[in-house]
């Protein structure tokens, strides 16, 4: 074959060297050739891609590979008489586990010799208890009690919350896998090392060591979002006429003005949409909590590397939004249901870079009326016009109960949809051309005038025992400077680090009930945003909130007289931390390990703060130059 000297004469795969056939054909079982991973081979009928299951007698094909894996999972051998079969056969003697291939099997018994290792007894050994007829496996360590249906789940607890790591502890990859650096619960008391010195003769060792226990971890969640399918999905509320039982299909067509559409993206492996959805925050988390049917009636995915799928998951979110809220702008269409739809805003910069004429095609769609949905359940998708194919006989509405969040006071009014301004369509083909070329150069109006930039802000959260908050924000921190010294103050100042596209912060945190910020300030705290700072793109802003995250994390591993500044943030952004250079994150772990905070009192040597010198934040500097607000 052209280009290669070696092929399978079964499937015609191409190898250029004799032993990746060997290998290939080694692999091979009953009449199947083994599949790349991922690799998707296209469907005679459609010609589209389809990922079909990898054992030699499941006949089941997927629409992606998320679906597959998940399937595939099931085909562990249960006995000796099906491993020759099974999908996943090479097996553990130690815990029993099965693997798809020896190497994996071999690399897996090497965690076995690892010390740190506690999974080594046998599943069977570890003590459970039978409820329901199922077994349950319990933490083993006092005053924890955590539960587990599978033995593996509550070995992999134990390690990860209950194992200490100490200082240069060697670095496995189990350990840089399931144990986070950051997180106090993983490996570290908070508050219980003395900051380190320059001349300190275990600094450079410590400083490396943490290093690489940062980026092995990162590497290993940003492989975890490359695995990860992310999805923009076609939701919706249906309005008080809807009873739970009523045919899905039947009720949105007959009444088209009793479902909202909401378009909205997500990356994570849930095909629920419910969490992202909270009260005060959300058309579909007020919808909700006013007991109205919430529904997701397709999920679009989107595979690769994070930072590619991000864009394409974003962009075409902001295209389907683009023709919902420009044909939402005329009267209804004959023959085409319009739905009023909750999306609100346009994405102009997700398609900013976008041809004229690719613009131009999204706006035609718009203008001449668009159908979004088809509810033929037997249609197949060939020759039919509408968007979207929902899968009628699933089950198709979300439980909207396990949001994680709710907030009881908040009345909003639902459900608040965009509002058709009834223009008349255009109906010769000049007018609809005009109205098209008038859309897309208003639209490089809009676009040339925005502001790209994006802004990264700290709030601080006071005691308003310790700080009252009928205070000007200028005097809490003139408060909390004359107590920097106060070797008898023990208490803690959170500090929160965010960032959005203009200073939008008060807005943010004060009705977005999953906000850190916000549980803070319900505790009897006042919020006071101390800094901002501009960034000409929200990369570089994003790249800059991921380094302040990681020095106010690992700033709680020492301890600190007088006010400490403990970090709010739950989460750190470890994808935007990756688009930075070894050389900021080593400076970074520097500052944190000498015992520098986020929030100083004073001028710092330029050595001691980042490149552009605004972080750590000098809190007398701000209070001087007007800087800080409340919120």
């Amino acid at each position: 074959m052209a280009g290669s000297d070696f092929f399978c004469e079964d499937c015609g795969t191409e190898f250029t060297l004799k032993k990746s056939l060997k290998k290939h054909i080694k692999r091979r079982k009953g009449s199947k050739c083994p599949t790349k991973f991922r690799k998707a081979v296209q469907d005679p009928v459609t010609g589209k891609g389809v990922y079909p299951c990898a054992k030699e007698d499941c006949d089941m094909v997927f629409n992606n590979h998320t679906q597959r894996t998940i399937h595939q999972a099931t085909h562990y051998a249960r006995s000796a008489s099906d491993e020759a079969t099974a999908l996943f056969c090479w097996k553990c003697e130690i815990c029993h586990e099965y693997f798809c291939e020896k190497k994996s099997m071999v690399k897996h018994i090497d965690k076995h010799r690892d010390p740190l290792f506690h999974a080594n007894k046998k599943p069977q050994d570890r003590p459970f208890t039978l409820r329901e007829g199922k077994k349950i496996y319990v933490c083993q360590v006092a005053n924890c009690g955590a539960e587990y249906i599978h033995p593996e789940h509550v070995s992999r607890h134990e390690f990860t919350i209950h194992v200490d790591v100490p200082l240069c502890t060697k670095l496995t990859r189990r350990l840089l896998t399931n144990k986070n650096p950051l997180l106090p619960r993983h490996g570290f008391i908070p508050r219980s090392l003395p900051p380190r010195t320059l001349v300190d003769t275990n600094l450079e060792e410590e400083l490396d060591w943490i290093f690489n226990w940062i980026k092995g971890h990162m590497e290993y969640n940003i492989d975890q979002h490359d695995l990860r399918c992310f999805w923009v999905y076609f939701g919706g509320a249906l309005g008080p006429k809807y009873q739970m039982g009523d045919d899905l299909a039947t009720f949105i067509q007959h009444n088209p003005d009793q479902f909202y559409p909401y378009i909205g993206r997500d990356a994570c492996n849930s095909l629920d949409i419910h969490r992202h959805h909270l009260v005060g925050a959300s058309p579909l988390g007020d919808a909700a909590d006013q007991d109205l049917v919430v529904v997701c009636l397709h999920r679009e995915p989107f595979e690769g590397k994070w930072e590619q799928k991000t864009k394409q998951m974003r962009m075409f979110e902001a295209c389907a939004i683009e023709i919902a809220l420009t044909d939402a702008e005329f009267e209804p269409s004959p023959g085409i249901p319009q739905y009023q739809f909750l999306n609100k805003h346009r994405e102009y910069l997700e398609i900013a870079h976008r041809s004229d004429t690719k613009l131009a095609e999204l706006f035609e769609k718009g203008i001449a009326g668009f159908r979004w949905l088809c509810f033929d359940k037997e249609c197949k998708g060939e020759d039919c016009d509408a968007f979207i194919h929902p899968d009628w006989s699933q089950d198709l509405v979300v439980d909207m109960s396990r949001r994680q969040n709710t907030c009881e006071n908040v009345k909003m009014e639902f459900p608040g949809p965009v509002a058709s301004r009834n223009i008349p369509r255009p109906i010769s083909k000049d007018t609809f051309d005009t109205e098209v070329r008038k859309r897309v150069q208003e639209f490089r109006e809009i676009v040339e005038k925005h502001d790209y930039s994006h802004t990264v802000y700290t709030i601080l959260t006071t005691d308003d025992v310790l700080f009252s908050p009928t205070l000007s924000a200028e005097t809490i921190c003139r408060g909390i400077i004359e107590r920097k010294d106060d070797q008898d103050d023990q208490g803690a100042i959170p500090v929160y680090t965010g960032v959005n596209d203009e200073e939008c912060a008060a807005r943010n945190h004060s009705y977005e009930t999953s906000s850190s910020v916000y549980e803070s300030v319900q505790t009897g705290r006042t919020a006071l945003q101390i800094a901002t700072q501009t960034f000409s793109s929200r990369n570089q802003a994003r790249k800059e909130e991921a380094l302040r995250l990681l020095h106010s994390f690992l700033h709680m591993r020492f301890s600190t007289s007088g006010v400490n500044f403990d970090i709010l943030n739950k989460h750190m952004e470890w994808r935007y931390l990756s688009l930075c250079s070894d050389e900021e994150i080593k400076l970074v772990i520097r500052l944190a390990w000498i015992g520098i905070p986020p929030v100083t009192f004073g001028p710092l040597p330029l050595q001691h703060k980042f490149l552009h010198g605004h972080y750590p934040i000098d809190l007398s500097r701000q209070v001087i130059d007007g800087e800080v607000k409340k919120i």
